[in-house]
């Protein structure tokens, strides 16, 4: 199999729901790998899937360790950008779902 496939066993989305009292961390066996200082490349051993995120997906990613709710994290990357949390919030909510439905984060 080469690198770019997924096991015919495995799809490629999951089932992840994601809400704003979603508490979010990071799987298990996730490795990370800057690329600059502007991307992160996200590797998944056990489901073969690579990601890439922006700078905006990287500060997300970060903060879901397990300790912080999607809305404690939106308001405090609100607080850091000077922006309103109800619009941070849809970002990092779409941002948690799509790392969820790629098996990168679970929901603690």
């Amino acid at each position: 199999m080469s690198p770019n496939e997924v096991p015919d066993d495995q799809p490629l989305a999951l089932p992840f729901d994601a809400t704003s009292a979603t508490t979010p961390r990071r799987a298990a066996g996730v490795r990370e790998f800057p690329l600059g200082t502007e991307d992160l490349l996200l590797f998944a051993e056990g489901r073969q899937v690579v990601h890439t995120l922006n700078l905006s997906a990287w500060a997300v990613w970060d903060l879901c360790d397990g300790s912080r709710s999607v809305e404690s994290i939106a308001a405090e990357l609100a607080a850091e950008v000077g922006r309103p949390v109800a619009e941070i919030e849809r970002d990092v909510l779409s941002t948690v779902q799509q790392l969820g439905s790629l098996g990168l984060l679970l929901a603690s």
